[in-house]
């Protein structure tokens, strides 16, 4: 069984800190935005983008939901330590 370099922890522990610093993010400072935007009474227009959204973002975000990151993680590590190809 092949073990894991320091390459490849690196990379994992960069892309876990992107998304934490994401969630943070979008979670403290832009919480304001949103509550503002919800407290106008324009909850249709922030929840489903006027209905206006093309469908290219919509497939996005149908993939981003059925491949989480624990999923895509899991794959790469997999493949890493098991070289599947």
């Amino acid at each position: 069984m092949a073990h894991l370099g320091a390459l490849d922890y690196i990379v994992c522990i960069l892309v876990l800190a992107m998304s934490v610093s994401i969630g943070v993010y979008f979670g403290f400072f832009e919480k304001k935005r949103q509550l503002q935007i919800i407290h106008e009474g324009q909850t249709d227009d922030f929840l489903l983008g006027n209905r206006q959204m093309k469908p290219i973002p919509v497939a996005c975000s149908l993939m981003a939901s059925f491949f989480s990151a624990i999923t895509l993680l899991g794959m790469i590590l997999n493949h890493a330590t098991y070289k599947v190809v």
